[in-house]
């Protein structure tokens, strides 16, 4: 296999975020002996290489489990988004394997008593749309009192497990250092 043929070239002749109908192309996949070296040729260094750029590309936080190879997970309410290859979709195509890491409904974040008639008069929210700007971890307890969890770029953030306040979907905890919402749907229990 050469360098000009390894690659999304495959996904780029078929336009897939583009096609609303179109089945997802399995994984390619290629042996590659451990004598071949020179240019344009596909090396093991080169294919590690790769296999880093492909873990960079989207969530590539080191976690406990990892979803199958050949799935799509949910980007909030804008679309879909490939495990593997990064890929970008509006909807979902035919037969695709939806994997979520945690099963949830986005709602909007708003403090108890205030209506959606309220925020849409102040001009908060339109009426028929739901703005969401959480930012969905996966928390669990890390002693008895502190709770941590890995925010989007792949900190570890420990907190005060009172920090964490109960909504109707979950918990969520504001952060004032990084002026961003974290929500998880449930905090799990310490590691042991």
């Amino acid at each position: 296999m050469s360098l000009d043929s390894f690659g999304a070239q495959a996904y780029n002749d078929h336009d897939l975020a583009g096609a609303a109908n179109v089945e997802f192309l399995p994984p390619e996949y290629a042996v590659i002996p451990m004598s071949a070296h020179g240019k344009d040729t596909l090396t093991v260094k080169f294919s590690i290489f790769c296999l880093c750029l492909m873990a960079a590309g989207g969530c590539g936080n080191v976690d406990y489990g990892y979803p199958p190879l050949d799935s799509w997970r949910r980007m909030d309410r804008r679309g879909f988004i490939h495990n593997t290859s990064n890929l970008r979709a509006k909807k979902l195509p035919n037969n695709a394997v939806l994997c979520e890491t945690q099963e949830y409904e986005p709602e909007d974040v708003r403090p108890e008593g205030s209506s959606d008639v309220e925020a849409s008069q102040s001009g908060q929210v339109a009426p028929d749309e739901v703005q969401d700007e959480r930012v969905y971890v996966s928390a669990r307890y890390y002693e008895e009192d502190r709770v941590e969890f890995k925010n989007e770029y792949g900190k570890v953030l420990t907190t005060m497990s009172s920090s964490w306040v109960p909504v109707v979907d979950g918990h969520v905890f504001k952060s004032k250092d990084y002026g961003k919402t974290y929500f998880t749907k449930k905090i799990k229990a310490a590691k042991k």
